[in-house]
């Protein structure tokens, strides 16, 4: 297991030394981190609305920029960023919510920077996933936007066996196995 605060540029970049030194350069990114709650912009302190784009956004960005180059040098790979679906959505209570459209920005531009290349970008955009999430963010699942309550939560195992599947469709090699159990964390 690799510990890092992934919000720091040089400790994300230091440790991405290891594992493409102890294991290798990775076949799949999966960037997945975020904090915050769901809150108006007079509700939110701005050294949280910092936290709150540092993860996923920079995050995301630290990660992807560390391995890039070796996943550059093999030519393959795949680059997964997660975000809500409720960042599309503009409602009133929770304006920082939509910071995850810098995913979506981001997401874009790589996608772009790599075509031509064997790196295949993709972006995972999921109603409410049952997650430590809404534990970790007390009274953001009271703030979901009215329409979540017709659609179905998904489980942390359907929502990675979409991702699975859309890695499977986009694949232009044969993969190794990629499955997902409950205790896949």
């Amino acid at each position: 297991m690799y510990l890092v605060d992934l919000t720091v540029a040089e400790a994300v970049a230091e440790v991405a030394k290891k594992i493409t030194a102890e294991v290798g350069t990775p076949d799949i990114i999966f960037n997945n981190a975020g904090v915050g709650k769901w809150l108006s912009v007079e509700e939110t302190d701005p050294d949280e609305a910092v936290k709150m784009m540092a993860s996923p956004y920079f995050a995301a960005f630290f990660v992807t920029r560390a391995f890039l180059p070796e996943m550059l040098k093999q030519n393959s790979g795949y680059i997964v960023n997660m975000t809500s679906a409720a960042s599309r959505l503009v409602c009133q209570g929770y304006g920082l919510h939509r910071r995850p459209m810098a995913m979506h920005g981001f997401t874009e531009g790589l996608r772009a920077d790599l075509t031509g290349t064997g790196i295949r970008v993709m972006l995972a955009s999921f109603a409410k996933v049952a997650s430590s999430y809404w534990e970790n963010n007390p009274g953001s699942e009271e703030r979901l936007p009215k329409a979540q309550s017709m659609i179905r939560v998904l489980t942390p195992e359907e929502a990675a066996q979409a991702i699975i599947g859309g890695i499977k469709r986009t694949s232009t090699k044969s993969l190794p196995h990629l499955c997902c159990d409950s205790s896949t964390p």
